[in-house]
């Protein structure tokens, strides 16, 4: 099919509403934006997109209330791709009232992240083209897929909903932290949710790694492996994972060992560092060792330090789970489990999940079943399941023919492959 670079914007202004109409000339998709304003406050109060293909007449929508969305990206502080919006809401201000309420602050966020859009496209056919534009029609149709289909990247849930690791995945997923936890962070710490403001927030990579740990010597039980493997697991992989998990200076091993939720670590990992915070640790339940992928166990999310900007966010945003459980006669099965998202669309590559994978590689099936072995157990396995999108296919629909909507819909319905 043919494709353009070439867009055209006709401003129509009636009552409180005022609608763009967004024109390509491959007429694959039309894209419109409309703005309701608050006129006693000379400011825009909604923005609304609308995104129609030509060849089903199949319309979606996505919505923001500006006051909402202003206060989350302020409380960020740093580029993403939704200050695009911000950049709609100016303009529309200006042809308005003649004048913006964007602050100096927010237009540096909104510069920095047309940088960031132009830096992830060196030299494509569309470098430069998006400072200035406001919402980009090919990332809000893939906002607004992503928001009908979370799964959209695996091909949709059927794709995934037959492995054995599927409602272990969804429970990761879905588990949050506490308030009184997020309360009690550390100044100027956050967790990164996956329903922040990027335009990706959906899973793109599902993943397992595992051993079998038997017949170790009969002082070892399940409780005690448990607390032995928890409270030197971060030591355990020195030297030889090529990583370190460093507790931050506010803590010490002894708050990990007796307290081990609202710790934070740092994870020195090759291709991008991150932190992490456990908020989760269940083990006074032994009920729980017969549960599968679930048992004693250890959670973490990703964090995030605002005020160290782009260096201070995570590479991906997500939960990563550690347990042990029964898995057979004087056998337990320990095992890390994880649910991921980039952090942005710019970011969607295989980089931070190469260094990941071979950190849990060599942790779990190496160090650990080393560790577990030395102390007089038997260990079977490796185990290992992952299901990650080939998301470099997606970050090329992104860089390409001007972020062309109907490459988005050529790609949809392709099923990962899991192994």
């Amino acid at each position: 099919m043919s494709t353009s670079c070439d867009e055209s914007f006709e401003g129509v202004t009636g009552g409180d509403d005022v609608k763009e109409s967004f024109n390509r000339s491959d007429l694959t998709h039309s894209f419109e934006k409309s703005a309701q304003f608050d006129d006693a406050n000379d400011r825009v109060h909604s923005l609304t997109y609308e995104i129609t293909r030509q060849s089903d007449n199949r319309v979606w929508t996505s919505h923001y209330l500006i006051s909402d969305l202003r206060k989350k990206l302020n409380d960020i502080n740093a580029p993403n791709y939704k200050w695009k919006i911000l950049e709609d809401v100016a303009k529309f201000e200006i042809d308005r009232f003649g004048r913006s309420s964007i602050t100096k602050d927010e237009q540096a966020l909104i510069d920095e992240s047309n940088g960031s859009l132009d830096e992830a496209d060196p030299f494509g056919p569309c470098t430069g083209l998006t400072s200035g534009a406001g919402a980009i029609a090919g990332l809000e149709y893939l906002d607004m897929r992503l928001n009908e289909d979370q799964w959209l990247f695996f091909g949709g849930i059927e794709c995934i909903v037959d492995q054995p690791q599927f409602t272990a995945w969804i429970e990761l997923y879905e588990s949050e932290a506490d308030q009184s936890l997020i309360d009690n962070l550390p100044e100027d710490t956050e967790i990164q949710r996956f329903d922040d403001l990027t335009v990706n927030s959906a899973p793109v990579n599902l993943d397992y790694f595992g051993i079998q740990i038997c017949n170790c010597p009969g002082e070892i039980i399940p409780y005690s492996l448990y607390e032995l493997l928890r409270s030197e697991f971060h030591l355990i992989d020195e030297p030889n994972c090529n990583s370190d998990f460093i507790l931050y200076d506010e803590f010490s091993q002894g708050d990990w060992i007796d307290s081990p939720e609202g710790t934070l670590f740092t994870v020195d990992i090759e291709g991008d560092n991150g932190d992490v915070v456990c908020f989760e640790e269940s083990s006074d339940d032994d009920e729980l060792l017969e549960e599968i992928f679930n048992g004693y166990h250890w959670i973490f999310a990703t964090v995030s330090r605002p005020r160290f900007g782009d260096r201070g966010l995570h590479p991906v945003s997500g939960n990563r789970k550690f347990g042990l459980f029964q898995s057979g006669q004087q056998c337990l099965t320990f095992y890390t489990l994880g649910v991921d998202r980039v952090r942005t669309l710019s970011r969607i590559s295989e980089i931070p999940f190469m260094g990941a994978d071979a950190l849990w590689t060599c942790l779990i099936h190496e160090e650990i079943a080393a560790y577990t072995s030395n102390i007089g157990c038997q260990i079977g396995g490796p185990f290992q399941n992952v299901c990650r999108p080939q998301v470099s296919e997606w970050l090329s629909v992104w860089r390409e023919s001007c972020y062309d909507l109907q490459l988005v819909d050529d790609l949809e319905g392709d099923c990962v492959d899991c192994n």
